[in-house]
């Protein structure tokens, strides 16, 4: 959490690592706390979040299209896996069932984290 706040104070939070990579399309899994902070993130943004995934889907009130592990998953450019202890299973699941980049919300969040350093040197 600090370093999502330490990015989002130096206007170079989460956004970065996306305009970085030049993804303008994605994906959440997980709606914890985790993904509905960085589904907020986007909603003023030019970068569009085309659906989330939940295995709690049936219990989630967002402003998406919201699906689980057992729906067809539609194309996207990227999804951003949010929760981190079990990042490893989620991505070998997700791996068998689409053919898009796949990273973890602490990748996207150390990748401001270094944009910050660099930038403080």
């Amino acid at each position: 959490m600090t370093t999502w706040l330490n990015a989002k104070r130096n206007k170079n939070g989460t956004l970065s690592f996306f305009e970085d990579h030049g993804f303008k399309h994605l994906a959440i899994y997980g709606l914890g706390l985790n993904g509905k902070i960085l589904f907020d993130e986007f909603k003023n943004s030019h970068i569009k979040v085309d659906y989330c995934i939940d295995k709690n889907k049936a219990n989630i009130k967002i402003d998406s299209p919201l699906y689980d592990l057992s729906d067809d998953l539609p194309d996207t450019e990227v999804i951003i896996i949010t929760p981190m202890l079990s990042f490893y299973e989620i991505k070998e699941e997700l791996e068998k069932k689409v053919d898009i980049s796949l990273y973890s919300i602490e990748e996207v969040l150390d990748w401001g984290k270094l944009n910050i350093e660099e930038n403080e040197i």
